[in-house]
């Protein structure tokens, strides 16, 4: 009887055991919807999709048993597909206010990016307000095209915008001379512009971080792996995923380097050379000790110095900025956010005259900035965040490098607008004054008159 029970005991176990592998092995299907979009995602000649995103997804799918198929078509076929639930993951996302309406988001984005406009080599064009009537090839669908249009209407541009479903079809119709430029994210365009024959005209705009996203509340548990995965990699040196973008955005991994025998000799000269110099380290050392303490006397100065400047800087009124030679703003300090509306991480990557909406004044501005290096006080017509104007005063100047190159700019902006209405109520209450003034003075002409008539009747009735 013993013996039964505990062959009863071994087959229980036995069943447990196999149902439990049974259920570790059951693989979750995750549908992804796809879209040529090189080097992040594309389908290759064979039909096969790859890309960064797909050797993340398959790395996870790995560790994660799950299987993630794709289903290729444009950009907007893919938001139709989240919508529909034909797709449960998109990658390459935006974030917009609209489509959080309809997505869960990842917490941690993939690659910050940002638009680019492209041209053929030969084009001359190099500014935005070149643009102006121009044919512009964009993307059905894609923010960047959204984010394009927003900055022509600020500058007061207008522009005819030939819609396509795919990057490669918006390069193609600039190569053909379709369209005069293209509008594209910068991954795509710099891996794909020498393909087409084109160039970066310099005119980028809307930087923006790209995410993981599922259709709103469907897939909690694949956004949380998700982002396991993501916050674990960014935390590591030399992770899978910086691995990956070196893959697709720098030419491959694991290159092997062998070296001629000449370098071997020279190493070989070089490590005699180290021994030789490490005999002189406990002689250098009292020296090193000394001027260790002196450096770091200084380093204290330094630090209380920079303490010192840190303090006004983030307590300065007027916004400061520094921006590189094509106007794009590489810095700004924290009042940006009362002055402009605009936080240092929005106004970081943006053009100066994203903020202005006078095109006059921006070419008045530019002008005379390259032709005397500096300018001070400049009024211009601004707005803030949202769209409400503002008058601004604008001095800036261009710093240059020892060789007398223009290095960068920098500059300072303060809002005027109660300024200017005071001087308006002034210049109102100047007029008033001198309207009363003349108006008691022709008063006091005709008292003097009427006072002369007064005398001579009298002098006439005492006759």
């Amino acid at each position: 009887m013993k013996k039964v029970f505990i062959y009863f005991l071994g087959l229980v176990s036995l069943f447990f055991c196999f149902n439990f592998s049974l259920a570790q092995t059951a693989t979750k299907v995750v549908k992804v919807g796809a879209f040529n979009n090189y080097p992040v995602i594309f389908k290759n000649t064979s039909g096969s999709i790859e890309g960064l995103y797909v050797d993340l997804l398959e790395e996870i799918g790995k560790r994660e048993n799950i299987k993630f198929d794709y289903v290729f078509g444009t950009w907007n076929d893919g938001l139709e597909r989240i919508k529909s639930g034909e797709v449960d993951l998109l990658t390459s996302v935006a974030y917009t206010e609209d489509r959080a309406l309809i997505m869960e988001y990842t917490k941690n984005p993939l690659m910050t990016v940002w638009g680019d406009v492209y041209a053929p080599k030969n084009s001359d064009i190099s500014g935005i307000l070149e643009l102006s009537g121009k044919k512009i090839g964009v993307l059905i669908g894609d923010i960047n095209y959204k984010n394009f249009q927003d900055l022509l209407s600020r500058f007061g541009l207008e522009s005819e915008f030939v819609e396509f479903s795919s990057y490669d079809d918006v390069f193609a119709a600039v190569a053909d001379g379709e369209v005069d430029v293209g509008v594209a994210g910068i991954t795509f365009g710099a891996t794909n512009e020498s393909k087409y024959g084109l160039k970066s005209t310099g005119i980028v705009f809307g930087p923006l971080n790209l995410y993981f996203t599922t259709a709103k509340d469907k897939n909690p548990e694949l956004i949380l792996t998700l982002d396991k995965y993501l916050s674990s990699w960014k935390k590591q040196d030399n992770s899978f995923l910086d691995q990956t973008k070196q893959k697709w955005f720098y030419g491959g991994l694991g290159t092997v380097i062998v070296l001629p025998d000449w370098i071997k000799q020279s190493l070989f000269a070089l490590l005699i050379l180290l021994s030789i110099s490490f005999a002189f380290v406990f002689l250098l050392r009292k020296q090193v000790r000394a001027a260790t303490e002196k450096i770091r006397a200084q380093t204290k100065d330094l630090e209380e110095s920079e303490l010192k400047y840190r303090s006004i800087y983030n307590n300065f009124m007027d916004v400061y900025y520094r921006a590189d030679m094509n106007g794009i703003i590489i810095e700004a300090s924290p009042s940006c956010a009362d002055v402009t509306g605009w936080s240092q991480t929005d106004l970081v990557g943006r053009p100066v005259f994203d903020i202005s909406f006078n095109p006059e004044d921006q070419i008045v501005f530019r002008d005379k900035l390259l032709r005397d290096g500096y300018v001070n006080d400049y009024e211009i017509k601004l707005l803030k965040r949202g769209g409400s104007p503002f008058v601004g005063s604008i001095s800036s100047h261009m710093v240059q490098d020892e060789k007398g190159n223009p290095k960068y700019i920098e500059g300072v902006v303060r809002d005027i607008t109660q300024r200017k209405k005071i001087e308006e109520e002034l210049r109102r209450s100047v007029e008033e004054l001198e309207k009363m003034n003349k108006f008691m003075v022709g008063r006091e002409v005709k008292m003097t008159e009427m006072k002369k008539e007064i005398d001579e009747l009298r002098a006439r009735m005492g006759k």
